[in-house]
């Protein structure tokens, strides 16, 4: 924030892009755990693009994130280890759900409904990608709702 970028406020002050200074390895997007009570980090997880969706956390241990990779991917969350991932053939722009029939759980995420959240992500995103030479991520699947069996 400050004088320069996009105005936001009639007192003059506006907002504009940065990189963030941790981005020099060429990674945006971070995952992290806290622990509130100790008031310390549990574990943080760096990868190439931010996630799009809101974290779902379960009963059994894992977290789930959609990210503009575009993946769904899954964590351990003690130690914050990748488990499981899956690409998918547009930008995840829901929140991820789990739910169970019968004996069965699924875990599922809604892909290429483009909103104004993931719309201004993947524009940033690739912006940063071609800064750095790297191609930009022009998914084309449309909309569509991935399940998966756990």
């Amino acid at each position: 924030m400050g004088p320069e970028g996009t105005k936001l406020l009639t007192s003059g002050v506006g907002i504009s892009s940065a990189e963030h200074p941790d981005a020099a390895d060429g990674k945006i997007g971070r995952l992290q755990a806290k622990d509130v009570k100790g008031r310390t980090l549990g574990w943080v997880h760096h990868q190439a693009a931010p996630p799009s969706t809101s974290l779902l956390a379960t009963a059994g241990g894992v977290v789930f994130s959609g990210d503009l990779d575009p993946a769904l991917k899954a964590f351990d969350d003690a130690p914050g280890e990748l488990l499981w991932q899956a690409p998918l053939d547009d930008l995840p722009s829901s929140s991820t759900v789990t739910y169970r029939v019968g004996r069965a759980q699924y875990v599922a995420v809604v892909v290429g409904l483009r909103n104004n959240h993931v719309s201004d992500l993947s524009r940033t995103c690739n912006a940063f990608r071609k800064r750095r030479g790297l191609a930009a991520e022009t998914p084309t699947g449309g909309a569509a709702v991935w399940v998966f069996g756990l």
